[in-house]
């Protein structure tokens, strides 16, 4: 039955439609539908309504009595009409429905990152646990048999609806950051038939999705990233289709970069760490005999020029003295101390440590400690959802005093109050790991108080700190020390990091210097 009200918080009346159980498997499951009336007058709204009414019900006849007859493509495009129409009213009222908070925003990407690694995750295992109940629906509401769900036609179906499920949330991220399309996602066809002999064997080849997932098994990662490998995985083979591994070609490697770098413009050194991810995939593949003796590598000779690479690494700025009061003075900003300290607290980290996003972000309360009257963080890799860039950022850092007198400590000591074990409680891993979204925070905040240089981002409080260490006359041996760079010779393994003085370490920090905007954050202490 149909409806009409007020939301609350809403600026005009609204229909429902509720839609009959045996037909929601052709609305992808949904159980009703809700449509902006575009008035407050409750004459109007009702003759609306009516109409509206009258356009569903007609729908809903037709798919009843012709639903079981209609082929696939006489099915999709009918509900593809209605749901079109359907999706520009529910823009309508997303158009009516007031500002949208920074925070409500970042989770709505939280909800839809996390659905698309589930869905990435089973398509990738062959996992369909999450997807079989629709397929099932999906089946009954044709009309067809039911198939063996151990049976290779139930699970090209599965994958196919998995495949969907990707084009859907991939649209609905685009649209919540402002991207349209005119058409939806072209759904991808069915692989080809390949021979799945490998040649010169006679033996089963396997196919792609089954090679990465015994290549992931045998090959761990650390825990933040087995996610975002799989994800860049399953891409991978929606490229070059899930076909027997010898079949790779080098056109298949060359497709696969191109896509890296037009279709999703990514920057070249993203770019050369996927195509090693798939090298040494493809090594380890040839280890175990699943490409043959013939099997050339369709990977090399693709990794992006390493000059280019380091170019386009430089490209960072870091940021002036006056950009750091403009941006940490900010009422923005400063609120941030109280309503999400986390952003706060991790931002002035990055600043007054030098330390990356990701490091500040997986602290735990374990990592801040004292040695000899001096308190510092420990940036280690040894927490269960810890990882490091490389073996030398493993370090310790003294707090820096003005870290200190801004309250710093009293706000590890909140922390330890409410029994948590992590430093930033508020935030969750994610796919780029904790800090993501504090990162993309403070890219918003800065655009808010003017400063929007595209190379000015939150890793360049890094640079900025970097570059101010070595013009205070910092040795540059302590310079490495503190920001966990590795300088690359036989000395460096003969020097024990943590047999070191605190002191020395401290001298060295203290003389990084951000006076005016100390002045400016002190504003709100």
């Amino acid at each position: 039955m149909a409806t009409f009200f007020l939301p609350k918080n809403r600026k005009s009346l609204y229909h429902r439609v509720t839609i009959p159980q045996n037909l929601r498997p052709y609305f992808d499951g949904r159980s009703e539908v809700w449509r902006s009336l575009k008035t407050l007058n409750k004459d109007e709204a009702a003759a609306r309504s009516a109409q509206w009414e009258g356009q569903g019900r007609q729908l809903f006849v037709t798919l009843k009595r012709q639903g079981d007859q209609m082929d696939k493509a006489q099915i999709e495009a009918l509900v593809e009409r209605w749901l079109e129409s359907e999706l520009d009213e529910s823009e309508d009222a997303r158009a009516l429905a007031g500002h949208f908070t920074n925070d409500y925003l970042d989770g709505v990407q939280l909800v839809l990152s996390n659905q698309f690694n589930d869905v990435n995750g089973a398509l990738l295992s062959n996992d369909f646990r999450i997807i079989e109940r629709e397929a099932h629906e999906l089946i009954k509401a044709a009309g067809l048999p039911a198939l063996d769900h151990d049976g290779v036609d139930f699970g090209r179906l599965c994958r196919r609806l998995l495949r969907a499920k990707q084009d859907f949330l991939r649209l609905e991220a685009d649209r919540w950051n402002g991207v349209y399309n005119n058409h939806r996602p072209i759904p991808t066809p069915y692989p080809p038939h390949y021979s799945s002999a490998t040649p010169g064997t006679g033996k089963s080849s396997p196919v792609l999705s089954k090679v990465i997932n015994k290549f992931m098994n045998e090959n761990p990662r650390a825990k933040r990233m087995i996610e975002p490998t799989k994800a860049e995985f399953t891409k991978f083979v929606a490229v070059v289709g899930d076909k027997p591994i010898h079949l790779l070609t080098k056109d298949d490697g060359r497709r696969y970069k191109e896509s890296l770098l037009t279709d999703r413009k990514l920057a070249l050194a993203t770019v050369s760490k996927h195509i090693s991810t798939l090298t040494v995939m493809w090594k380890w593949a040839e280890a175990q005999g699943f490409v043959g003796d013939n099997g050339l590598n369709p990977f090399k000779g693709l990794m992006p020029n390493k000059k280019a690479i380091r170019r386009e690494l430089k490209i960072r700025k870091a940021f002036t003295d006056e950009q750091l009061v403009t941006v940490l003075g900010s009422p923005d900003f400063l609120a941030q101390r109280e309503r999400r300290p986390e952003r706060y607290w991790l931002v002035l980290l990055c600043l007054f440590e030098v330390c990356r996003r990701e490091e500040a972000g997986q602290l735990t309360l374990a990592d801040i400690q004292e040695r000899d009257d001096v308190p510092f963080i420990r940036i280690t890799d040894e927490g269960p959802d810890q990882a490091l860039k490389n073996a030398g950022s493993r370090r310790r850092v003294p707090i820096h005093s003005s870290l200190i007198e801004l309250g710093f400590l009293d706000y590890v000591k909140t922390i330890k109050a409410s029994r948590h074990e992590r430093l930033f409680p508020q935030l969750r891993q994610g796919p780029k790991g904790f800090a993501d979204p504090v990162g993309k925070w403070f890219g918003r905040s800065m655009h808010k108080c003017g400063l929007t240089d595209p190379l000015l981002v939150l890793h360049s409080l890094r640079h900025t700190g970097i570059t101010k260490l070595h013009a205070a006359g910092c040795p540059a041996n302590v310079v490495l020390l503190l920001v966990g760079h590795v300088e690359g010779n036989v000395h460096e393994g003969y020097v024990h990091k943590e047999a070191l003085p605190m002191s020395l370490l401290k001298d060295g920090l203290e003389r990084l210097r951000y006076d005016e905007a100390v002045q400016a954050l002190e504003k709100e202490v």
